[in-house]
């Protein structure tokens, strides 16, 4: 989570983040330097964490991912940004998808507030530049 919040935030808050947290460390801690006690599992059976990372939403362990989005001989997430008329429009088209199409289709419609389609080839289209925020989706959901 220490990698992902660094990626997002500004150049130098890493650095003023570790100063104040070895401030923090210091013998004047309440605590006495001790780490909190670990996490108590949760009752109701499904993780207390949220699955995407940012994003803050949970999905039941029960109900596993209805949708699979399968890497490229690279190893490499399928989203890829298109340009149409004239290069004045642009598409994000994630391909590779198996399982519950329709699932995805929702979950991009809601994270990138466009509207979600699908194209011949059974790939999903985005209007617009959305690769940023549907790589980092699909990579913290585990694709």
């Amino acid at each position: 989570q220490l990698a992902a919040w660094r990626r997002l935030a500004a150049p130098g808050a890493a650095a003023c983040w570790r100063r104040h947290s070895a401030m923090r460390s210091g013998v004047d801690d309440p605590s006495g330097g001790q780490e909190p006690p670990p996490a108590q599992a949760p009752k109701h059976g499904f993780p207390s964490e949220p699955e995407d990372g940012q994003l803050q939403r949970q999905r039941r362990w029960r109900s596993a991912c209805p949708f699979t989005v399968h890497r490229t001989q690279s190893d490499n997430v399928p989203v890829y940004v298109f340009h149409r008329k004239n290069r004045t429009e642009q598409i994000t088209v994630i391909r590779k998808v198996r399982g519950s199409a329709e699932d995805l289709r929702r979950e991009l419609a809601y994270l990138c507030r466009a509207p979600v389609s699908y194209n011949s080839s059974g790939c999903l289209q985005v209007v617009g530049n959305h690769r940023r925020i549907i790589k980092a989706y699909l990579r913290s959901i585990g694709y």
